[in-house]
């Protein structure tokens, strides 16, 4: 068994228990049912808004940091260089984000379906209302997919910073930073970089966005 082979095996077994078993089974498919139940037994108002998607989010970051916390010690006693370590757990941690959010769409779209047949209405909690009033299945998937590559990456690279500062020294790089953020912000320089930074992106998004789902109704058609 080739050692990228033995990498991929070992990181595959934590992605799916904690954002397969532990995740899904556990967490995200009981929310769903309660949500449903709570529909069918209670006159809900139409400002109720429902959301399983938080702790798919939540469990994303956990995995950047337990799972390379847990299994990099194991990987490099069975023979594993850190290199080889790394670039197992990129790809693995990616595909798995992929597969995680298709599963939370599903999710979402079943529970946005049996709201609107039963109750008349459905109100998701999620990042894709600020880009669209109506559910769509791709637009969500492709933002949560978005979300979930960034969480993934952010988490794991601040770990990684950690891990290689320590904590004395991440502590006081950490002290420093927000110091020198509080005299930038109450001296005007980060309140106008901000707002600039908030509108590029807003608009990046939404032009993405509608690239995107302009691509996939020429497909339809």
């Amino acid at each position: 068994m080739s050692i990228l082979y033995g990498n991929i095996r070992l990181i595959y077994q934590d992605a799916s228990w904690l954002l397969g078993k532990l995740l899904f089974l556990y967490i995200i498919v009981p929310l769903m049912v309660i949500w449903l139940l709570i529909g069918l037994i209670f006159n809900l108002p139409d400002g109720t808004v429902t959301g399983i998607s938080v702790p798919v989010y939540i469990q994303i970051v956990i995995f950047a940091v337990a799972g390379f916390k847990s299994l990099f010690p194991i990987a490099v006693g069975m023979g594993s260089t850190r290199v080889q370590f790394l670039k197992s757990y990129y790809l693995t941690g990616l595909v798995a984000v992929v597969l995680v959010m298709l599963l939370l769409n599903v999710c979402q779209y079943v529970l946005a379906t049996a709201y609107n047949q039963w109750i008349g209405w459905s109100n998701i909690f999620h990042p894709a209302v600020l880009f669209r009033n109506d559910y769509q299945f791709i637009s969500y998937y492709w933002i949560d997919l978005m979300i979930g590559f960034f969480l993934f990456g952010f988490s794991f690279l601040i770990y990684c910073i950690w891990y290689r500062l320590g904590t004395v020294r991440g502590l006081i790089l950490l002290i420093i930073m927000l110091i020198t953020e509080l005299f930038f912000y109450y001296g005007g320089v980060l309140n106008s970089w901000f707002i600039w930074i908030w509108r590029l992106n807003m608009d990046a998004f939404a032009l993405l966005e509608r690239s995107v789902w302009q691509l996939y109704s020429a497909r339809i058609c």
